[in-house]
């Protein structure tokens, strides 16, 4: 990806990303560490990003907020920083574009940090009952860089498949870091070990991190990275809910039934089940607020349809 001055080197990007149980989304920090490789003092840097990021937030190392330009302004001034190409795609939003104005001259031969806090929406795949987020991310190197990847979930989400990263070289030909060892005939396709990229899973603290290193990327010729995971409620919250749900869906049906055949008619039988029915709702709203991912509006739907159904059959039932 393109980058201004040319002399800056940009050592390493750390990417962080935080799922919280109650939002479908992701909160995402990139740590980038820059140089001055140059002779000259640098006081502002333009950096291509991957895609729009929304609710950025870029920081240095003192938690100082740092200036970056909007659109038009970064077009107005333009005076051959940027090559016409990359400003023609950029003003016709095929490429995104940073102006990053720092709060400190950047001398020849230091270092700095700056920190990019953004979110990220989930694609959300809809069931009846349990939701999943989808996340799939593209990375792009800038030049040597290592970039590495850490990804944390809150309590109540589980990743539900293995993620498995993969690249994508300058000649359009696909890397897949596996740990199994398997044959893929496929010319367009290499298989590399997953040790070369610090692979780790662990599926008992939903967490996933791995690492590119520089070298791995000029000697595998890599353009970016890509790395594709699911988010779903995890089992305990699944086991809870479907419980409840069970019970909630067959209480009014069952006793109704009951009634009938014991040939109770006492109007009072029938609102003691109204009442625990709507205790049963409350516990399921309430039970669910540890995520997102579970349509409870559902749940609550189809038992308030069930107690319209029990009092349908209430009603009728002793006509019959």
């Amino acid at each position: 990806m393109f980058y201004f001055p040319g002399t800056l080197e940009i050592l390493t990007r750390r990417i962080s990303y935080s799922h919280p149980a109650r939002e479908s989304k992701k909160y995402i920090t990139e740590e980038l560490t820059i140089q001055n490789a140059g002779t000259k003092i640098v006081n502002e840097i333009i950096l291509q990003i991957d895609n729009f990021r929304d609710n950025l937030n870029i920081l240095d190392k003192e938690n100082t907020n740092v200036v970056y330009l909007p659109k038009n302004e970064i077009i107005r001034r333009n005076n051959g920083h940027i090559d016409s190409d990359i400003i023609k795609e950029f003003v016709g939003n095929k490429i995104y574009l940073l102006w990053i104005i720092l709060n400190e001259p950047l001398l020849p031969g230091h270092q700095e940090k700056l920190f990019m806090k953004y979110i990220q929406a989930a694609k959300i795949k809809r069931g009846i009952i349990f939701q999943q987020a989808q996340y799939y991310d593209k990375i792009s190197f800038y030049d040597r860089e290592t970039i590495s990847i850490f990804s944390s979930l809150e309590e109540g989400l589980t990743i539900s498949s293995t993620p498995k990263p993969f690249a994508i070289t300058r000649d359009q030909k696909l890397l897949i870091f596996i740990h199994e060892d398997v044959s893929i005939t496929d010319n367009n396709v290499t298989t590399l070990p997953d040790n070369i990229i610090h692979w780790y899973y662990d599926p008992h603290a939903n967490t996933f991190h791995y690492s590119i290193s520089g070298d791995i990327k000029t000697k595998q010729n890599i353009d970016y990275i890509l790395h594709k995971y699911i988010i779903a409620p995890e089992k305990e919250e699944k086991y809870l809910i479907s419980t409840l749900l069970l019970f909630a869906l067959l209480f009014p049906v069952v006793s109704e039934i009951l009634l009938l055949y014991s040939h109770s008619s006492n109007v009072s039988h029938f609102f003691n089940i109204l009442e625990v029915e709507f205790v049963l709702i409350l516990t399921l709203s309430f039970a669910q607020l540890r995520t997102k991912l579970i349509n409870y509006r559902s749940l609550l739907t189809a038992s308030i349809l069930l107690i319209l159904a029990a009092f349908v059959i209430y009603i009728v039932g002793p006509l019959i």
